[in-house]
């Protein structure tokens, strides 16, 4: 009958192969979030290590900054980059590898992403025919076959008129300086574009 010194010590052996085995490596480390030890003139980011398949060890990859710097308080940064790194984290248990091709894994998020939103779009629509029919006690079906898709194959204004409009609406908005970088912008962009 083993005694309970030597299941302990069991235990610890099995665990102490596991951890030094090479088979099993963890694929990354968890994200974690630099932040300058709470100094905000400092660039705050998540960070992260991913296994290198050439060198068969734990590779620092590149920070994500995102737009968490551009907040001055911490909670602010915090929120954002404390969401930056549940998303990586989450991308990460999905299959994203840094190192390889993950164009299957962006074509499926996409196509989870644009499902969700055509479902809330279609109860959305469902809730207002039912809303406003409900008060003229006729009740209709929302039917994707009646939709006026006209708009869809011919644009209403040319690429240079929307520049312009555009414009035109950051008039009264920006000031003079920038207004001037915009129409730069849109004449630079309208030249590539003719000219390519």
């Amino acid at each position: 009958m083993s005694t309970l010194n030597e299941l302990i010590t069991l235990g610890l052996q099995n665990e102490y192969d596991l951890e030094h085995d090479s088979e099993y490596k963890t694929l990354f480390s968890k994200p974690k979030i630099y932040d300058g030890k709470g100094d905000l003139s400092k660039r705050w980011y998540v960070y992260f290590s991913y296994l290198d398949p050439k060198t068969g060890k734990l590779k620092r990859l590149k920070n994500i900054y995102g737009k968490a710097n551009r907040f001055k308080n911490k909670e602010n940064r915090y929120a954002l980059l404390s969401l930056y790194r549940k998303q990586l984290l989450k991308l990460l248990n999905e299959g994203y590898n840094p190192f390889n091709d993950n164009t299957a894994l962006y074509q499926q998020k996409k196509a989870q992403i644009s499902t969700v939103n055509l479902t809330e779009s279609t109860s959305h629509s469902h809730m207002e025919m039912a809303n406003t029919s409900n008060s003229e006690a006729n009740v209709q079906t929302f039917n994707n076959d009646n939709l006026d898709t006209d708009f869809l194959e011919e644009p209403s204004l040319k690429i240079k008129e929307a520049f312009e409009l555009a414009i035109e609406l950051k008039t009264n908005v920006v000031n003079q300086r920038t207004l001037n970088d915009y129409e730069n912008r849109c004449n630079l962009f309208s030249f590539e574009y003719y000219c390519y």
